[in-house]
């Protein structure tokens, strides 16, 4: 009769273990899906309403007409497609140079929330600020975009 020994957890890893290093993967994987997700959801969102500006832009006949339009349109596809608007910041083309052959270009930049990690923070630490795209538009030369 052979004598019986205490089992070792030499074979653990793959239990236990495994599974707390697999959840851990999970939350921070998908954290970090959610915060790209949420940039690119702020870019096409910016996308639209720099579009929208600029066709509104266009459309009018004087600078400030066009400038009020261009932003009203702007605000408007953000509003309904549920951007925040608080951190919207558009700069408008120059209105001396307004007309049907004149380039324009406007910038749109937003933040973009980051998503919070499931932790505590620590007391006095700021928090993440996110990210900001910016989207620019001109209205010629579609192949000839501005250096931002």
């Amino acid at each position: 009769m052979t004598p019986v020994r205490g089992r070792n957890q030499g074979g653990f890893v793959g239990g236990g273990d495994g599974i707390l290093f697999g959840l851990l993967i999970l939350i921070a994987g998908s954290l970090a899906v959610l915060n790209i997700w949420s940039i690119i959801d702020t870019r096409a969102a910016l996308d639209a309403a720099a579009r929208e500006y600029m066709r509104s832009y266009t459309e009018a006949s004087t600078p400030q007409e066009a400038s009020s339009a261009g932003e009203r349109a702007a605000l408007e596809v953000l509003l309904r497609r549920g951007t925040p608007l608080s951190g919207v910041r558009i700069t408008a083309p120059d209105t001396g140079r307004f007309g049907p052959c004149e380039p324009a270009t406007v910038t749109l930049e937003a933040e973009a929330p980051a998503s919070a990690p499931p932790v505590p923070r620590r007391p006095g630490c700021p928090p993440d600020p996110g990210v900001t795209p910016r989207d620019r538009r001109p209205t010629q030369g579609d192949d000839q975009w501005p250096e931002p």
